[in-house]
């Protein structure tokens, strides 16, 4: 038997430790009695305590290197050595306590251990997600005891709402993931279980659609102003020019629950502001996603390189290019700036972005589906595009242009922020002109098809004062 290798373990030492691979392999520490490091033959390095107990030797993982440090390991060796002295079997007492957590109990863990990595949008995903499916129908449930049959009748509940269903799914496999990864369960019982199959959603207007889609925004940005001759006094100050040029939304009525109208049915449009309707034309513009442009600040716009720069997307930091047409948008948008608000797409409130997007964009669709019905001389009930048109397929339509117009896949994907863009940048061909030539692309397209009236375009406002442009 070869002698026992001792040393001084900690974590710059562990780093440096050069371990024969393929087998297993402990280590010592000469320091705290019982600590040594494991590493398996598949190279995986863990920390254990070993002990005596009724004359037999026995030995209690505590964890692996790099989840915890050296100093956790020998704060985790003194706990133990305690409970061996007052009679009790560290062994016996941690697999009491695995077979005694619950799912909401590990949940806990696994959520202080991701919440570093996870974006805002991802952490609001998961939590929503875990407090109203999986808390509810699964969380008292012991996780060692946890049965594949168990989740497929979870599952089953939320059968007509097959979406959320399968994030859910996703969520909770993860999570079980995680658990088998820290030796918690010896398999995951959700491996087995299949997502609902769902069809392709993904629409794409045609030219003309988006003609009709553009008229109804126009329609929708003017209803929403209020006339230059109004004699209506306004606010001003803090709340600025948005205040002065616009007027509340929709028209309401009903029983209010609230300040403000909320829970008012709404029963006529009013329009839609210029941020809103400059939101939308920017998404079809530059194909970008939406939390992308509605979270964008003046600041990041970069008019020479003519570029939005945006410090962390969906796929880390990115540069969206920004056409001709979409710079002009953002100049006419620069109009309706109010000063000490940082984002290009503002709210009502002073210094807030718009919050949700949903209310001026079912009121577009609404009005670009009635348009679409007028000029195709169809009845009032029959189906259009429009009705089931998300705000994402305004994404997928300036791709689907792109790729229509026979651009290079690796372009488009450049242009689009996609993630298997970060592979193409071996490509020496590939480099930011590409990409705002893709931009133009899209944008010539878009302009061609669009009504050459110039009455569709509502009036450019006056510039705030002490607003930079």
């Amino acid at each position: 038997m070869p002698p026992k290798l001792r040393m001084r373990l900690s974590d710059e030492s562990i780093e440096a430790l050069d371990l024969p691979a393929g087998r297993t392999s402990r280590v010592w520490d000469s320091q705290t009695p019982g600590l040594g490091l494991q590493q398996t033959p598949a190279g995986v390095r863990s920390f254990f305590f070993y002990y005596r107990w009724r004359g037999l030797g026995k030995r209690v993982t505590l964890g692996k290197f790099g989840r915890i440090t050296t100093t956790d390991a020998r704060q985790l060796v003194k706990r133990y050595g305690r409970m061996v002295r007052d009679g009790l079997d560290p062994a016996e007492e941690k697999a009491a306590e695995r077979r005694g957590q619950s799912l909401a109990d590990f949940w806990k863990e696994y959520r202080a251990d991701a919440l570093p990595r996870w974006k805002p949008s991802t952490r609001r995903t998961a939590e929503w997600h875990w407090e109203k499916s999986i808390r509810p129908g699964l969380g008292s449930k012991r996780l060692n005891g946890l049965r594949t049959a168990e989740i497929v009748t979870w599952r089953h509940t939320m059968r007509d709402t097959k979406a959320k269903a399968n994030i859910g799914l996703r969520l909770l496999k993860a999570i079980l993931a995680k658990a088998v990864e820290w030796d918690r369960i010896p398999s995951s019982p959700a491996r087995a279980v299949k997502p609902y199959p769902l069809p392709p959603r993904e629409t794409f207007l045609q030219p003309d659609e988006i003609a009709i889609l553009f008229e109804a925004i126009w329609e929708e940005e003017r209803l929403g102003q209020l006339p230059p001759e109004s004699p209506k006094k306004t606010k001003t100050g803090k709340k600025g020019r948005a205040r002065q040029l616009l007027r509340k939304a929709v028209k309401r009525k009903g029983k209010s629950k609230g300040r403000g109208g909320k829970g008012k049915k709404e029963t006529e449009s009013r329009g839609i502001t210029p941020h809103a309707a400059a939101l939308f034309r920017l998404l079809i513009y530059t194909g970008a996603r939406l939390s992308e442009i509605m979270t964008a600040r003046w600041s990041w716009v970069r008019w020479e390189e003519k570029e939005l720069s945006l410090p962390d997307a969906k796929a880390g930091p990115r540069r969206v290019p920004l056409s001709g047409a979409a710079i002009s948008e953002l100049e006419t948008l620069s109009n309706y700036r109010t000063a000490g608000n940082p984002f290009l797409i503002e709210g009502i409130r002073p210094g807030a972005r718009l919050v949700n997007p949903q209310k001026p964009w079912g009121r577009i669709k609404t009005r670009a589906a009635d348009l679409y019905r007028e000029k195709a001389e169809l009845p009032e009930t029959a189906e259009t595009v429009f009705d089931s048109l998300r705000i994402h397929d305004l994404r997928h339509t300036a791709a689907s242009l792109a790729a229509g117009a026979g651009l290079s896949l690796l372009h488009i994907g450049s242009a689009l922020g996609h993630r298997q863009a970060r592979t193409t940048e071996r490509y020496s061909h590939l480099r930011r002109d590409a990409a705002l030539q893709t931009a133009e692309s899209i944008a010539a397209i878009i302009q061609k098809a669009l009504p050459k009236s110039s009455g569709k375009k509502p009036p450019e406002p006056k510039q705030a004062e002490g607003v930079r442009s």
